[in-house]
C-alpha cells in the first residue's frame, strides 16, 4: 500500500524559522495566564499534568488554571451505564477547578470560567464556537497529533498506521475560528518521530502525548500565543502536504486476509482491540456471516510450536483456518491447548475469541474445535 500523503520535510529546521519569526517577542513582559483546559481522554491528561506542574514551576506565568469536560454520557447497548470521562477524575486529584458541558450554542461567547485568558483544547470533542475564541484574551490553543497540514482532522494517529506512513510528529496550532485544524502553527516536531513496521499503536499514541505536553509548555514559556506567528497568516510555513484524516470507519477494521501481512495484523489488532471478518463456506455462493475476531497474536514462522502445524497447514489459502491442538507439558502430565490458526499472506495468527453476529464471545479453539472438520471447507473472507 503506497503512502497516501507522503510528508516532505522543510529545508530549514523548525525550531530556527520559530525563533527567527518571534524572538523579538519572547522577552515582552505578559500577564499571568488564567488558563481553561479542555480535554476528555488519557491523551489530554498527559497535557494538563505537565500544565498543572508548570503552574506550579512558575506562577507568573500560568495564574490559574481549571477543567472543562463533558458531563458523564450513557453508554451500552441499552445505554444504561453512565460513563464519566477519564480527564475528570485526574483533575479531581490535582484539585483543579472542573467545569461540565454538554455542548455548545453555536453562538455563544462566554465561558463557565469568566476570568480565562486562554483556552487550551486538547482531544476535546467539541468544536469551540468563533464567538468564544474571539472573546478571549489570547484566543485558544491546540495540540494536534500529526505534522500538519498532514492528517487535519478526527484521527490523525490512526491514519499514520491505516496508510503506512513513514514519519509523524506533534502540532501547536492556534484555534480557528471557523475551521478545524486550520489554526496558525506555533511549534512542531522537528525532526519528525519515525514510524516503522514494528512500532505499535499504544506506543506511538503514549509518545506523542508526551511530545505534546513538552511542546505546550514551551510554547508558553516562549509567548508563541502572544507572538507575531500566531496572527493569521503568520504562522509556521512548515513544507508539509495537507491533507484529511478521515474518521474510522467499520471498513478500517475489516482484515484482508489476502494482503494483509503479519505487521499490518499486529498493528490494527492493538489499534482497534479487535478486527472483524466474515465467514463463508467455500465453494458455496452464499453471503458470508459477519464474525469479531479479538486476542490476535501473530505468530513468528520461526516459532517452536508451529513446527508441527505449518506442516500440517502448509498448503492453506490466506483466510483459511484450523483448529489445531497443542500438548503443554505441565505439572508432570500433558495438558491440551486449543488454538485457532489463520493463515494470512506471510504467515500464521492465532486468535484469541470470536464473536459471530448475535452470538456471545466464545473462545476461538473451542469454537474451531466444535466446528465440522474443525474448520475445513470453510474460509474467513
Amino acid at each position: 500500500m503506497l503512502l497516501l500523503c507522503r510528508p516532505r520535510l522543510p529545508s530549514t529546521p523548525l525550531w530556527r524559522l520559530a525563533r527567527a519569526q518571534c524572538s523579538r517577542y519572547s522577552t515582552v513582559q505578559r500577564e499571568p495566564l488564567s488558563i481553561l483546559f479542555a480535554g476528555s481522554d488519557d491523551f489530554s491528561i498527559v497535557s494538563l499534568r505537565a500544565l498543572r506542574e508548570e503552574q506550579e514551576r512558575n506562577p507568573d506565568l500560568i495564574k490559574s488554571l481549571s477543567v472543562l469536560c463533558r458531563t458523564p454520557g450513557k453508554v451500552g447497548r441499552k445505554l444504561d451505564i453512565i460513563k464519566d470521562v477519564p480527564i475528570a477524575a485526574v483533575a479531581e486529584s490535582l484539585e483543579l477547578p472542573i467545569h461540565r458541558i454538554s455542548g455548545f450554542d453555536s453562538d455563544a461567547t462566554t465561558l463557565p470560567d469568566p476570568s480565562t485568558n486562554l483556552l487550551i483544547a486538547v482531544s476535546f470533542g467539541l468544536k469551540i464556537p468563533a464567538g468564544i475564541i474571539n472573546a478571549l484574551p489570547h484566543g485558544g490553543l491546540n495540540v494536534h497529533p500529526s505534522l500538519l497540514p498532514t492528517y487535519r482532522g478526527a484521527a490523525p494517529i490512526h491514519r499514520i498506521f491505516l496508510d503506512q506512513a513513514r514519519e509523524t510528529g506533534v502540532s501547536i496550532q492556534t484555534l480557528h475560528p471557523t475551521r478545524i485544524d486550520h489554526g496558525e502553527i506555533l511549534k512542531q516536531t522537528s525532526p519528525p518521530i519515525k514510524v516503522t513496521k514494528s512500532t505499535s499503536y499504544p506506543a506511538l499514541r503514549e509518545q506523542l502525548a508526551e511530545e505534546g505536553a513538552r511542546l505546550l509548555v514551551e510554547t508558553l514559556r516562549e509567548g508563541l500565543y502572544a507572538s507575531e506567528l500566531a496572527q493569521p497568516g503568520r504562522g509556521l510555513k512548515t513544507g508539509y502536504p495537507s491533507c484529511l484524516a478521515k474518521k474510522v470507519t467499520k471498513d478500517d477494521m475489516r482484515v484482508d486476509w489476502g494482503s494483509w501481512e503479519q505487521w499490518m495484523m499486529k498493528q490494527r489488532a492493538e489499534m482497534f482491540g479487535s478486527l472483524w471478518t466474515t465467514l463463508e463456506d467455500v465453494g458455496k455462493n452464499k453471503p458470508g456471516k459477519r464474525i469479531i475476531l479479538d486476542n490476535i497474536e501473530c505468530i513468528p514462522s520461526k516459532h517452536g510450536a508451529l513446527t508441527e502445524a505449518q506442516k500440517l497447514f502448509s498448503d492453506l489459502e490466506p483466510g483459511q483456518f484450523r483448529f489445531w491442538k497443542r500438548q503443554i507439558l505441565g505439572g508432570g502430565q500433558g495438558k491440551p491447548d486449543l488454538w485457532m490458526l489463520v493463515k494470512c499472506k506471510d504467515g500464521f495468527v492465532r486468535i484469541g475469541g470470536v464473536q459471530l453476529d448475535g452470538k456471545k464471545r466464545v473462545d476461538a479453539g473451542e469454537w474451531a474445535q466444535g466446528l465440522k472438520c474443525r474448520g475445513a471447507g470453510k474460509t474467513l473472507v
